[in-house]
């Protein structure tokens, strides 16, 4: 009987080894699966995140670059008004002294042509129609 006994319980032993490996692969492979998919979840959470940082900082670039362009625009706004307001004081400056300068071109040719002095207002009606005639023919 001690050999049966043996052979039996040897037997049973083998049995519950092999259902306990099983049982460990069992728990192996649903620790597998659970590991895959925390990785995973871990993973698309990972990549959420980092497209919400990416579109936070394209958000931003772009803020800055619209801000930068305003700022361009406005410092060219400002730079084109005083050159203009310049230009505009340059005519205005060459436009005395052209109207200067005729005066006394006026009166020196005057007194060469016609010989002699001629009187206040005969002097002004001449050196106005000569002025319209010059602005007439874009000459200033």
């Amino acid at each position: 009987m001690g050999i049966k006994l043996q052979s039996d319980l040897s037997s049973e032993l083998e049995k519950a080894k092999a259902q306990q490996a099983q049982n460990y692969q069992v728990i192996l492979d649903s620790l597998k699966n659970e590991s895959s998919t925390v990785m995973q979840t871990i993973s698309k959470e990972i990549q959420a995140q980092l497209a919400q940082e990416v579109e936070k900082f394209v958000s931003s670039i772009q803020g800055e670059v619209v801000k930068s362009n305003q700022l361009v625009i406005e410092s060219i706004k400002m730079e084109f008004q005083k050159v203009q307001k310049d230009l505009d004081t340059y005519k205005k400056d060459m436009q005395s002294r052209v109207d200067d300068n005729i005066y006394s071109i006026l009166m020196e040719v005057s007194n060469k042509v016609i010989g002699e002095a001629i009187n206040l207002e005969e002097h002004e009606n001449l050196v106005i129609k000569a002025l319209d005639d010059a602005r007439k023919q874009n000459m200033f």
